[in-house]
């Protein structure tokens, strides 16, 4: 069987804001950080099959401290990936780190999540045959309280531009709990792996 390895090297900014930090912004503290030393796989029933949401169990979990005075937190991450492919085609997989932000700040049942893409693999005829596909993923994001505002409203439509910005507000003010995880998205894929995920938040220095 031919099997072919492909390496990806990505530096992402996801939510499609400048990744750039204005000048007089340009030092930070960390307010929290984590780091898997173990892999994490997720496998599909079934490869052949379109297999939507798969999700695996938490990775890893993280408090970012309450941080009223801070106009920004700076969102950074780092992650391994490998995708193992089978013979058939077509081939398909999206595989993003997925943060699953909870707080006391926000409402029962208001949900905020936010991804990274990591794998985003679309193969219509596989003529490498088997193949593992791998590469490393950083992101660096700011993030304001407009964003997570505009997250918010993004996922819950039961709020107001006013709702959504108090709990934007009162993240900042409170803290939040960040759960780490990834979801495939795939058919023809043996197997998705992460391997030593870094997920780190800043603040501004001097802020608290």
């Amino acid at each position: 069987m031919k099997r072919t390895i492909l390496w990806k090297l990505a530096v992402v900014c996801f939510f499609g804001f400048s990744c750039a930090v204005p000048a007089a912004h340009a030092q930070f503290k960390l307010a929290a950080q984590k780091i898997s030393l173990a892999d994490t796989t997720t496998t599909p029933a079934d490869p052949s099959v379109l297999t939507v949401n798969n999700d695996s169990p938490e990775i890893m979990a993280l408090d970012v401290p309450p941080m009223p005075s801070s106009g920004y937190v700076l969102f950074s991450s780092n992650v391994f990936w490998t995708v193992d492919t089978t013979a058939a085609a077509p081939v398909r997989a999206f595989f993003p780190l997925r943060h699953i932000i909870t707080s006391p700040a926000m409402p029962p049942g208001i949900v905020l999540v936010f991804s990274v893409p990591m794998a985003n693999i679309l193969h219509s005829s596989n003529g490498n045959g088997e193949s593992l596909e791998s590469g490393n993923t950083n992101d660096t994001e700011v993030i304001t309280r407009d964003i997570f505002a505009q997250f918010l409203l993004a996922e819950n439509p039961s709020l107001t531009q006013t709702s959504a910005a108090q709990i934007a507000d009162a993240l900042f003010k409170q803290g939040f709990h960040v759960s780490v995880s990834t979801r495939l998205n795939s058919r023809n894929i043996i197997d998705a792996t992460v391997t030593n995920p870094n997920v780190s938040f800043f603040t501004e220095h001097g802020s608290n």
